[in-house]
């Protein structure tokens, strides 16, 4: 017997079921088998192929009652568009597309400027995106026909494309497994006088926190969360950025964190997207305020450590992050062989789906994991 409490609102999709047995509802798994799926990073060059969607299939971000954001990429063409009230259409970007450090889609126009886009793939189905200037969304692979007014957005056609690799900057090329540590995006600098603020009590965002981030110079940045009388730091150090777009922060405990940004046009504004594992995906927005208008603040000890939740999850473009490994009689003899001998190996779907130490043989994508490192590789399995 199961008795379940339906979330008071609805729409939000929350359930508790309390069963009298080990039993669950069909084709709900074992809680104690779900895992986060493991992080990935794309392929170098200029074309993350894991943003393609499948024919009749959108990135869709339901931002509101009768209004959505819907990005359609195929092979050689994208668009990026809203609809209102399944009626309205607003065309923000279309035209052939290519990525830089698979985190920046940019949609190339026949005429006109072209358009970026920030993105954290959370995993195949979900993306973290947020177009340069603007503020961060959540994306989800649907089927356009399960989405109202999803299939008024249309893919122009495309005569003569051309390879990524021509439409990307004339020599550019960054590899992120080494990249330049001397990009200091003056943006981000507010001084000291300064600050940066997510005020989530003044956005009545829930609960009581607030968030700081400082970047007083191109030496140190701290960042804060804080609900009086308790001051979190979550990181502070040195810090680069990468391409107006990446974000490292060396932090005095010896840990890295990483995350995307982008920045308003009129400089007020600072959005962020996390790659930390407490928080994959997450995103916030700063305002640049005063320091001395920053509510309740208390200035924390300059000794107070910051509290290590998790390490970044962001691996970069690198060939290393597949293996190909073809399906006869000998493929199974010893998968380690191929990935890290002796380790202990775990496999999971594209979804993050544990299959557990079973070595699946079915023609495919996979994720593996070793428990031995904690690296992670693509197994395509053909």
């Amino acid at each position: 017997k199961i008795r379940s409490i339906e979330g008071k609102d609805g729409s939000i999709g929350i359930r508790l079921a309390i069963s009298v047995t080990d039993s669950r509802p069909e084709g709900m798994l074992d809680p104690c088998d779900i895992q986060k799926p493991p992080p990935t990073g794309g392929m170098p060059g200029f074309y993350d192929n894991r943003l393609i969607n499948a024919d009749g299939e959108a990135w869709v971000n339901e931002l509101m009652e009768n209004y959505i954001n819907v990005l359609i990429i195929k092979e050689n063409a994208a668009i990026y568009a809203s609809v209102y009230n399944n009626t309205y259409v607003t065309e923000d970007a279309k035209g052939q597309w290519y990525t830089l450090n698979s985190f920046s889609l940019n949609i190339v126009p026949n005429s006109g400027a072209q358009k970026k886009y920030i993105y954290y793939l959370v995993d195949s189905d979900n993306l973290s995106l947020m177009p340069e200037g603007g503020m961060p969304g959540r994306y989800q692979r649907r089927n356009i026909a399960d989405v109202v007014g999803a299939s008024k957005v249309t893919l122009p056609s495309i005569t003569n494309p051309k390879k990524p690799e021509e439409l990307a900057p004339a020599g550019y090329s960054i590899d992120m497994k080494n990249p330049p540590t001397d990009g200091r995006d003056s943006r981000l600098i507010e001084g000291p006088n300064n600050a940066w603020l997510q005020d989530n009590v003044a956005l009545g965002a829930g609960g009581t926190h607030r968030y700081r981030f400082d970047f007083d110079n191109e030496q140190y940045t701290r960042f804060f969360v804080y609900d009086p009388p308790s001051f979190t730091s979550l990181a502070k150090g040195s810090w680069y950025t990468v391409d107006n777009t990446f974000l490292r922060i060396f932090d005095d405990n010896g840990y890295v964190y990483d995350y995307l940004y982008t920045v308003s046009e009129d400089g007020n504004t600072y959005y962020h997207i996390s790659f930390q594992s407490y928080e994959v995906g997450d995103f916030r927005l700063f305002e640049k305020v005063s320091a001395s208008a920053v509510p309740s603040w208390v200035e924390p000890s300059s000794s107070a450590n910051t509290f290590y939740q998790g390490a970044s999850t962001y691996i970069p473009p690198s060939e290393d992050n597949i293996i190909s490994i073809k399906r006869d009689k000998r493929l199974y003899k010893d998968v380690s062989n191929v990935l890290d001998y002796n380790s202990n190996l775990l496999y999971y779907n594209l979804k993050g789906k544990p299959l557990g130490k079973i070595k699946p043989r079915e023609s495919g994508v996979y994720i593996v994991k070793s428990q031995k490192t904690g690296k992670v590789w693509k197994l395509l399995v053909k």
